[in-house]
């Protein structure tokens, strides 16, 4: 079934991908390619949604340049179909569950609501 392969590239796994909350666990050879992209081999642990969470290791390219540190929290986007590929993303934001996303959506209205309620009468 041609939608069960595995994405073909880290564009497309920037464009199709999973969105998934990661740690950063260990950062090693870091490096700069002679068109000034900078990648380095990581090793994270996923925690996508409503899924449990695993560890994976590959050479990615660094976002902006910049290598994260051991410990922290990024943002990927990996392959639903081979879950070891990933792509980092250039944000960092926390990945939730539609559920919990439309939850807090309606508490915030509900609190822009209230600013609006005309004072109790006497």
């Amino acid at each position: 079934m041609w939608f069960a392969k595995p994405l073909a590239s880290a564009q497309e796994i920037y464009r199709y991908g999973r969105p998934a909350n990661a740690t950063v666990e260990k950062v090693e050879d870091p490096t700069l390619d002679a068109h000034g992209m900078r990648t380095a081999k990581l090793t994270v642990r996923v925690t996508p949604v409503n899924e449990r969470p695993y560890r994976t290791t590959r050479s990615v390219a660094l976002p902006g340049g910049r290598v994260p540190a051991p410990g922290e929290a990024v943002t990927i986007k990996f392959d639903p179909h081979s879950r070891k590929e990933f792509v980092l993303l250039d944000e960092v934001y926390e990945v939730r569950d539609a559920v919990a996303q439309s939850r807090e959506q309606i508490r915030r209205a509900g609190e822009m609501l209230a600013q609006f309620q005309p004072p109790p009468k006497r």
